[in-house]
């Protein structure tokens, strides 16, 4: 994959970054916070929200509502004032997030209206870095015991090709896992088993289209990361011995096009 970065303006008003290996562009727009690839497809933050069933989401009760949501006038006011004022408003109270549930706290994350803004960078691993450090419901993510389980059972369940906004917000998953912070909390066996299911949605994605091979960038980075983690020493021999293959894990802008060799591994551990 390889992303180029075109424009971000200070009022965020559009960006577009290629992230497929077909000539169609997954666009970010950034006033309504939609993705788009070709002129086919397309998903804006408010239908994200409203594709829970879908997507295999069951949305906690006490979950979080962000007060200015892309697309509405309150949303449009906020950018006169600067982005800095736009990241402000979107941080969740301290007070709010210790009273929320680990799955509100994890939905509170997913919600976060930048939480696409990866597409906008040269790298996706550097651009989702960069939200992390944002949103304010991943430092509290990383306080609860039950996080680990709830992730793995929001992957099990997530629906590779439910819908549109599926497709598009799968990367946000797979980089959360793939995240230290998140796969240092899991034991060999729960590495195991979301590696398992990482292969039956690749063969899901491929099955509804082959044009969704571009997102292999992220299903392969977690799953190889996790091997990693797992102590998997035939896949770590191969790292050690791949230099293609340990840039690509450190860095997935790294020009790496072998997700076969890491499928195939995964088919084996």
């Amino acid at each position: 994959m390889k992303a180029k970065l075109l424009l971000v303006s200070s009022m965020m008003l559009a960006c577009v970054a290629s992230c497929s290996e077909s000539k169609d562009e997954p666009t970010v727009n950034y006033e309504k916070y939609s993705l788009s690839l070709g002129n086919t497809r397309s998903v804006d933050y408010q239908t994200t929200l409203e594709s829970d069933e879908c997507m295999g989401i069951v949305r906690p009760a006490d979950c979080y509502t962000y007060p200015c949501l892309p697309g509405t006038d309150g949303w449009k006011e906020l950018h006169y004032h600067g982005l800095l004022g736009v990241y402000e408003a979107c941080k969740i109270p301290q007070d709010i997030l210790k009273s929320l549930s680990t799955e509100a706290v994890i939905q509170a994350f997913f919600d976060y209206p930048f939480i696409s803004d990866y597409y906008a960078f040269n790298s996706i691993l550097d651009g989702y870095i960069n939200m992390l450090d944002r949103n304010t419901a991943y430092a509290e993510m990383l306080k609860r015991k039950e996080t680990a389980s709830t992730l793995i059972e929001r992957y099990v369940n997530y629906k590779a090709v439910g819908c549109d906004a599926a497709i598009y917000h799968t990367p946000e998953l797979e980089l959360l896992i793939a995240q230290p912070d998140i796969y240092n909390m899991l034991d060999k066996n729960q590495c195991k088993m979301i590696v398992k299911e990482a292969l039956n949605k690749i063969n899901e994605r491929l099955n509804y289209d082959p044009e969704l091979r571009w997102l292999h960038i992220s299903t392969c980075l977690m799953i190889g990361r996790l091997m990693v983690a797992a102590e998997y020493e035939a896949f770590k021999d191969a790292v050690s011995s791949l230099e293609s293959l340990r840039k690509y894990l450190d860095s997935p802008y790294y020009d790496f096009e072998d997700y076969e060799l890491i499928i195939m591994y995964a088919n084996s551990f």
